[in-house]
């Protein structure tokens, strides 16, 4: 059956949840390019994401054949497989462990006060200019080892090449992956990890972060290190990708709650609901629309034959609103779901997201903070939410909100 859906098409990706239903139930697995297939039920990615064998990583969310295609010393953790995968992922887990956690909570609850101290006396703001986009690049950076006076330049980088990624229809894989031809930005952050990587190297006495722990890694069976470049790309990649998905988690989290007061006032008189509200907005609004697989063999989906070489886009926004795993119901945030089947938000199996928990740290911190300081808040409808426009982004530009005691 054929079915026309293009999750890289803006104007489809504004608000594809009628198509992602239709998708499901008539079309689980479509055509949607050359070579480019996408799966739109919970069964089929669940399975696809685990198995490594058959949907290699390779590529990871690239689209241009440059980007597909690049050197080993620029992958990182989103386009390997294993045993290479393995081996990384295994070191960046023991990096981010529960010592960091604990660092970065206590810095997130510092940042979240400071930040609501400042929005604390207005009438009204724009959430995420002011608070909610700030909190995840500062986190990140903090991990990463980058000193606070650069944390906001840093994530003004990564905007601009999210934004330059958009414009020209690709990922930000596909823009690090132009070699000499490399926009500012990019050369301008990458400059700016190797300087604190040389830093590092000269310094008797290194900072505790991700950085110096790239640079004193040597694999125990065949004494491989990371390349400055490694250093660089790896750097990159966590900040990009726990900034995107922490950023869009907290939106859409703050979105769907500040929308209903009724729901505010619940979570907010019950503290036990922050975490299941954490995880119901990650389902109904995943942080990233989809992932990209490339099959590795001829295979067979619901009926439908898909070539060797052939890449896969995993829908995620659309497998967690999936009717036969969640009910009727599943495109309905509830805080009542009785034991539901985990989410994909975060992936499954050896490519989960290694950031994960500290995305859901982050999120209930953000969220317990804000209820404790405004016991009633209110969209401004003078000035509607804006979502991304960025294609494998779900999260909102703008998220304009009112104080209601202080407006009467």
């Amino acid at each position: 059956m054929s079915c026309k859906y293009n999750p890289f098409n803006a104007e489809q990706a504004k608000d594809p949840y009628e198509v992602l239903k239709q998708l499901r139930s008539q079309c689980p697995v479509s055509q949607i390019a050359d070579k480019m297939w996408y799966f739109a039920n919970y069964e089929d990615t669940e399975k696809a994401f685990p198995d490594f064998k058959t949907f290699s990583n390779a590529g990871g969310f690239a689209v241009s054949e440059k980007g597909k295609n690049i050197d080993e010393s620029r992958t990182t953790l989103i386009q390997m497989d294993p045993p290479r995968h393995t081996k990384m992922r295994k070191f960046f887990l023991a990096t981010l462990n529960a010592k960091s956690y604990r660092n970065s909570s206590e810095f997130i609850i510092q940042s979240t006060r400071d930040l609501i101290k400042e929005i604390a006396p207005k009438e009204k703001v724009d959430l995420m200019s002011e608070m909610l986009t700030m909190i995840p690049g500062n986190a990140f950076c903090h991990i990463s080892g980058i000193p606070v006076k650069d944390q906001r330049q840093f994530c003004n980088w990564v905007d601009d090449l999210l934004l330059l990624a958009d414009k020209q229809g690709v990922n930000t894989a596909d823009i690090f992956a132009q070699d000499d031809n490399l926009p500012e930005p990019a050369v301008l952050m990458l400059d700016y990890i190797q300087s604190l990587i040389t830093e590092r190297r000269n310094s008797l006495n290194p900072p505790d972060d991700i950085i110096t722990k790239m640079i004193q890694y040597e694999d125990k069976e065949d004494g491989k290190t990371f390349s400055d470049k490694e250093i660089q790309y790896h750097v990159r990649f966590l900040l990009f990708g726990g900034y995107e998905t922490t950023k869009s988690l907290l939106s859409n989290l703050f979105h769907e709650l500040i929308s209903s007061q009724e729901l505010y006032q619940r979570v907010r008189n019950d503290r036990s609901l922050v975490s299941l509200a954490v995880e119901e907005s990650l389902r109904t609004s995943s942080p990233f629309k989809m992932i990209m697989r490339t099959v590795t063999k001829d295979i067979e989906v619901k009926g439908v034959n898909i070539p060797k070489g052939d890449r896969i886009v995993l829908g995620i926004q659309s497998a967690n609103r999936d009717e036969s795993v969640y009910g009727e119901d599943s495109e309905t945030f509830s805080l009542d779901r009785e034991n539901p089947p985990g989410h994909l938000a975060f992936g499954k199996g050896p490519h989960r997201c290694i950031g994960a928990d500290l995305a859901r740290i982050e999120a209930q911190i953000v969220l317990n903070e804000f209820l404790d300081a405004f016991p009633e808040v209110s969209l401004d409808p003078d000035s509607p939410a804006e979502k991304s426009s960025i294609y494998w982004q779900n999260g909102f530009k703008t998220l304009p909100i009112i104080f209601p005691a202080r407006n009467k």
